[in-house]
């Protein structure tokens, strides 16, 4: 059996009026994350993982920035496009890790809420994925509460 890693990455930036979504659940808080899309740093991290570990190319080439009907996209959508590469090429999630940074709001709390949220939407077990959240210690854009940023590294096998 083949063994597959992908590694992802996705950062975006506070903005005022919109809605905080986190692995396709909503946070309690005054500022969202800005994007083309809801902004779902999880859910884009994630599917960039999968897309690496299948050798294949990044969110932003199957959903481009440019691509007007697209605009405000639910992320859950492209995180359902990357399984679906998934199961197109004979795999299956052995184990997801991610690391979620960001200095507010605090994220712990919604750890068990994520889980279940990535869980639901990759058909797979909350025990195979593990979730760490990380302030930024005051220092970069993190730290001075202008972005939030996660880290996702995926093991997929035949």
């Amino acid at each position: 059996m083949e063994k597959r890693i992908g590694l992802g990455e996705d950062l975006h930036r506070y903005e005022k009026g919109i809605p905080l979504i986190i692995a396709g659940v909503k946070v309690p808080y005054e500022k969202g994350l800005a994007g083309h899309s809801d902004g779902d740093i999880v859910f884009h991290a994630v599917s960039d993982a999968i897309l690496s570990a299948l050798g294949l190319r990044d969110i932003g080439y199957y959903f481009p920035p440019s691509e007007e009907s697209i605009k405000g996209i639910d992320s859950r959508k492209i995180l359902e496009f990357a399984k679906s590469k998934i199961d197109e090429e004979g795999y299956s999630i052995e184990n997801l890790a991610l690391v979620i940074h960001a200095q507010e709001p605090k994220l712990s709390p919604y750890i068990d809420a994520f889980k279940e949220s990535l869980a639901q939407t990759l058909k797979i077990e909350t025990k195979r994925i593990g979730i760490t959240c990380k302030t930024g210690e005051g220092l970069g854009p993190i730290g001075l509460k202008e972005a939030a940023s996660c880290r996702a590294i995926i093991l997929l096998e035949e």
